[in-house]
């Protein structure tokens, strides 16, 4: 599992001065890159070497309470499943001990002059391995 604090801040809150319902994906996408970065995998160069990006192709997210301006949530991140063609990763924003929401996001391998899912780039597959142990 991969750890990410964010502090709640004005550009990421509503009119109510909560966490905007669309910002957690933003955040959880933040949190990511961070995770992906410690384990040296950088998304561009995929994208140059191999011509696939990864688009999310499915979310699912439960919001339980909410995050206001100034909190600071501990984003868990946990790469839950790797298959052929996408990955899967769970996340949990947790803020004093309690679960604040929770979902996932699939992801998908798609080459770039097709628009049609493709295989992961062995590699890849490789270092995602690396970020689910």
């Amino acid at each position: 599992m991969f750890e990410y604090e964010r502090r709640i801040g004005m550009r990421d809150v509503d009119a109510g001065g909560v966490l905007f319902f669309a910002r957690y994906l933003s955040l959880v996408h933040e949190a990511t890159e961070a995770m992906f970065a410690r384990q040296g995998i950088h998304f561009m160069g995929h994208v140059a070497e191999h011509g696939v990006v990864f688009p999310v192709v499915h979310v699912r997210a439960d919001y339980r309470m909410s995050l206001p301006i100034g909190e600071t949530a501990t984003i868990q991140l946990t790469l839950t499943e790797i298959k052929r063609r996408t990955y899967t990763i769970a996340f949990k924003f947790v803020v004093q001990g309690k679960t604040a929401a929770n979902g996932e996001i699939i992801h998908a391998c798609v080459d770039c002059a097709t628009r049609k899912a493709t295989p992961l780039p062995a590699e890849l597959a490789e270092m995602l391995q690396a970020c689910s142990g």
